[in-house]
């Protein structure tokens, strides 16, 4: 696993994406990312990307399916407060004896409408929460191969590190299928899983 800061780049657009091991279209994904995944785009290559995720794990995805997240605004500066230059002080002549204005009686002015009754809004549900990543196991010192089917003859196609935080989301048999923090699924042995 790289030891360069992670950098999020790009986000995994709202129907997710698909990944391969290496860029090469003739080969099936291997796995998918979750929506709205923050990745670090490292290169492209004839429209594929190689992407980081938070956790490390590097893989080959479609770099035109990814939405760019927009660079932060620099600051504006406060413009300097300038002080208008004083008007020069001119003769004031004396006041001329003006007679007294008739007087006026004001017309009262009409009233005014009445304001329209509010409508009814009925107010909008609050946005479900999003399940927060709860870590239940360790992957074990030996690292942990992983599959994307429960089945011993299917080929292992990534391989994770000692040490990383999962969460079990299912069992079967000897198999369960974790989670990553990065929202990553997965199916390991569930044998070597150490508890947390």
């Amino acid at each position: 696993m790289t030891t360069e800061p992670f950098e999020p780049t790009h986000t995994v657009p709202p129907d997710g994406v698909a990944t391969w091991a290496t860029p090469n279209p003739a080969l099936a994904p291997d796995n998918r990312l979750g929506a709205g995944l923050p990745v670090q785009l490292l290169r492209e290559h004839t429209g594929w990307g190689h992407v980081r995720c938070s956790n490390g794990w590097e893989a080959w995805v479609d770099a035109r399916l990814l939405v760019a997240i927009p660079a932060p605004t620099p600051p504006t500066a406060m413009p300097a407060e300038v002080t208008a230059p004083q008007p020069m002080p001119t003769e004031v002549a004396p006041p001329q004896a003006t007679p007294a204005p008739a007087e006026v009686v004001p017309t009262p002015p009409p009233p005014p409408p009445p304001p329209p009754p509010p409508a009814a809004v009925e107010p909008a549900p609050p946005p479900a929460a999003e399940p927060e990543f709860a870590p239940t196991h360790l992957v074990p010192p030996t690292g942990l191969t992983t599959r994307e089917r429960p089945d011993p003859k299917h080929k292992p196609d990534h391989r994770l590190d000692p040490g990383l935080p999962l969460h079990v989301v299912e069992r079967a048999g000897d198999w369960a299928r974790v989670r990553c923090s990065n929202g990553w699924e997965t199916w390991v042995d569930g044998r070597n899983l150490a508890p947390r």
